[in-house]
């Protein structure tokens, strides 16, 4: 078929087509029309709850703006986690897609981080296996913001024996084992103002200091696999006046969460070297996850998933914040390509791998919980 251009399609009525293959896309096709950049989910939630709610689910929100779906209260229960945000650049996504493949005009990124995986939830919802929940969240794009916001209470009185995250791209089903923890700095250095010309040698420039900083701490992958990523340097001044505060924002990355304190605590240490009255604002957005190949959840996931292989990643997802709760939780690739880009893309035949992994998934644990 040749590319289709949905920004010219938007608004006419698109009939659900009756077998499988067009119902997920078309799902997709209706998610990714909506915009909803963090902070902005208000819209896919209400899509949302219009088909679950078709379909017999009840909900609750808690007051972040996440929603979980379920049948029941009774029995133990596996959970699907998926985010209704994107970043920013997939706002009001200019989607086009071919006989293989959704892709963009190259003018806005897709969505499809996390939307694919939204809509095979959507249509592995149609099945009503009242031993599965849904849970989709907010502002996952914004450091897992959203799903830190979850507490025992919501998601009580269920018995959550594992929950599955379909968020990476990849192979469908590979199954993520460990994912890091990340930490973000914002670091002020203060220097002193002065006249650039009458009195420039009285003046101690901000901008330097945080120089220094930058050139020391490095930005980069370190030897053990962490990460430290100089995300902004920024000074408001004019140029006519020595520059008396600069911020850097930083963020690392690590599997090990001593050796993540010990990254922290380093640059921490060099700021204040450098200028001793450095203002410091941590932000421990959230702790790293290991599971045991032994544990029950990856036992789970394998015997559930034949073929599937294991990996770590240095991404986040709401499957840290879920371990952090206590819930073993996993993430699954689910085959996007290039996400938070204009190159994001996703082969529909990967959209129908995830429905079959999925089903598989949720028929394996219906058959341990018989």
């Amino acid at each position: 078929m040749p590319p289709i251009d949905h920004k010219q399609t938007l608004g006419k009525n698109t009939s659900m087509a009756q077998n499988i293959v067009m119902d997920i896309f078309s799902y997709f096709r209706n998610l990714a029309s909506i915009s909803s950049p963090s902070g902005q989910e208000d819209e896919v939630r209400k899509y949302l709850e219009r088909h679950f709610m078709s379909l017999g689910y009840g909900s609750r929100t808690d007051e972040k703006g996440n929603i979980l779906f379920f049948l029941d209260e009774e029995g133990r229960k596996l959970m699907y986690c998926a985010h209704m945000d994107t970043v920013p650049i997939a706002a009001d996504a200019h989607v086009m897609e071919d006989g293989k493949r959704f892709f963009t005009d190259r003018t806005t990124a897709l969505g499809a981080d996390d939307k694919a995986a939204v809509a095979v939830l959507m249509k592995e919802a149609e099945r009503r296996d009242s031993s599965v929940l849904y849970l989709f969240t907010v502002s996952e794009e914004t450091g897992l913001t959203g799903s830190a916001a979850i507490t025992r209470e919501f998601l009580s009185p269920f018995d959550i024996a594992y929950a599955i995250v379909p968020d990476t791209g990849g192979k469908v089903g590979d199954v993520i084992v460990s994912a890091p923890g990340k930490t973000r700095l914002r670091l002020v250095f203060k220097g002193k103002a002065a006249h650039a010309g009458f009195a420039i040698e009285k003046g101690v420039n901000a901008i330097l200091l945080a120089s220094e900083f930058v050139t020391q701490a490095g930005s980069g992958r370190l030897k053990d696999g962490s990460t430290v990523n100089i995300a902004t340097f920024s000074s408001v001044n004019s140029t006519n006046v020595v520059p008396a505060e600069a911020v850097v924002v930083l963020e690392s990355r690590s599997l090990d969460e001593k050796r993540l304190d010990g990254i922290i605590s380093d640059l921490i240490e060099k700021a204040g070297k450098i200028n001793p009255d450095v203002g410091i604002l941590e932000e421990r957005l959230y702790r790293p996850y290991r599971h045991d190949p032994d544990s029950p959840v990856i036992r789970f996931a394998m015997s559930a998933i034949p073929g599937a292989g294991t990996r770590s990643s240095m991404g986040g997802s709401d499957a840290n914040n879920l371990n952090m709760l206590g819930i073993p939780a996993l993430v699954i690739s689910c085959g996007y390509e290039n996400a938070h880009s204009v190159d994001e893309a996703v082969e529909k035949s990967e959209m129908l791998e995830l429905e079959k992994v999925i089903s598989d998934i949720s028929a394996a644990f219906k058959l341990a919980n018989a």
